[in-house]
């Protein structure tokens, strides 16, 4: 599966939201070298591939974005708000680069389990982007 042009955007958006963005395989290592927020990509698997070479292909887009742990529940509230809220501007950005056609979100929910040894504020977000460049 050659997914690496529509994960490559996804990479760049997420930069700049000021996230560092990484693999399940990088996490831990992106924790300790660069610290919160975090863009934790899963690798996009296509849902409904292409029959001809150059159309469209579906693939879901899966990201927990992952912020720093807060102790109070009015500011974790808010730190889920804040994190839904770059959830759907990555979205819109993701839909602007040009090989990209649509993104469409299929869910954005907070997390409740901990990823992290260091405790955090987790968001999910599942899209399917349609794009020629997601192709097998």
């Amino acid at each position: 599966m050659n997914y690496s042009s529509v994960l490559n955007s996804a990479f760049e958006v997420a930069i700049s939201l000021g996230y560092h963005p990484t693999l399940p395989e990088g996490l831990h290592t992106t924790l300790h070298r660069e610290g919160f927020p975090i863009a934790l990509f899963a690798p996009p698997t296509i849902i409904s591939p292409s029959g001809n070479a150059g159309s469209p292909t579906t693939c879901r887009l899966s990201v927990k974005f992952l912020s720093k742990n807060v102790l109070s529940d009015q500011e974790r509230a808010e730190a889920i708000a804040a994190l839904a809220t770059h959830a759907e501007k990555f979205c819109s950005l993701l839909s602007s680069e040009p090989h990209i056609f649509s993104v469409a979100i299929s869910e954005i929910a907070p997390i409740g389990e901990v990823l992290t040894i260091a405790g955090e504020v987790a968001v999910s977000l599942s899209a399917e982007v349609e794009s020629v460049e997601c192709s097998l």
